[in-house]
């Protein structure tokens, strides 16, 4: 993990709430952050149910997609097989035809 954090971690949306905090409580962005990490912290029980929950949600996420991509390739292949099969047969029919026209030519 990376020890330094930029501002670009933080959504516009989160920015936002940062600001009307600060206005609502008349405090400085250092003292507001100083109160939302240290209730983080008394809190951290909770804190780590809900990080736990999102890592399973985007494991899950992660496998159902991974499930989705199988079964459309797995899709796209037999589609393919058909094809190749019907190319084959039009193939040896167009053989056929040709052996027989010459059969009955001679």
């Amino acid at each position: 993990m990376k020890n330094k954090l930029t501002a670009a971690l933080v959504t516009e949306t989160a920015k936002q709430t940062l600001v009307d905090l600060r206005a609502e409580f008349d405090l400085t962005e250092k003292q507001l952050v100083d109160l939302v990490l240290k209730q983080a912290l008394r809190r951290k029980s909770e804190l780590t149910k809900l990080v736990e929950t999102f890592h399973a949600k985007a494991e899950a996420e992660k496998a159902d997609k991974k499930v989705a991509r199988l079964a459309e390739y797995k899709a796209k292949a037999t589609e393919k097989r058909k094809e190749k099969s019907a190319e084959k047969l039009k193939a040896k029919l167009a053989a056929l035809e040709t052996e027989t026209e010459a059969e009955t030519a001679e």
